[in-house]
């Protein structure tokens, strides 16, 4: 890579450091993974979500027990249901792509903030 690039490199992989292998009649299994709290915080998108909620909780008939399970055992914070659970399918700007939603975190002084970024004063998101 050139000195004057402008290129980072980026991961999108956060390791958890609670997770323990163990042995389960033949059978290579993990424990921990749910204990780790910097990684539950990292957590973004439903299907990760749902993921982690089969994991800890099992199989559900209705999604909407995974997400109430989530969130009386305190395991997500509250922001990354409403972001990323309850908004999933809502409704967003005419000129996004099918399926994009414009808000997301921000970071601000230090802080982040659940915001709309979308540019448009008439954003159904806003």
């Amino acid at each position: 890579m050139s000195d004057k690039a402008n290129v980072r490199i980026c991961s999108n992989v956060f390791p958890v450091t609670t997770a323990r292998e163990y042995d389960f009649f033949g059978k290579t299994r993990y424990h921990g993974v749910c204990n780790d709290a910097r990684f539950l915080k990292q957590i973004r998108g439903k299907p990760a979500l749902k993921k982690l909620a089969v994991t800890r909780f099992g199989d559900a008939i209705h999604e909407g027990s995974l997400r109430d399970s989530l969130l009386e055992s305190n395991l997500v914070e509250g922001w990354q249901i409403k972001v990323f659970w309850d908004s999933q399918g809502s409704g967003g700007c005419v000129d996004c792509p099918v399926g994009a939603r414009p808000f997301g975190i921000v970071r601000r002084n230090d802080n982040y903030a659940v915001e709309n970024r979308c540019e448009k004063s008439g954003c159904r998101s806003r």
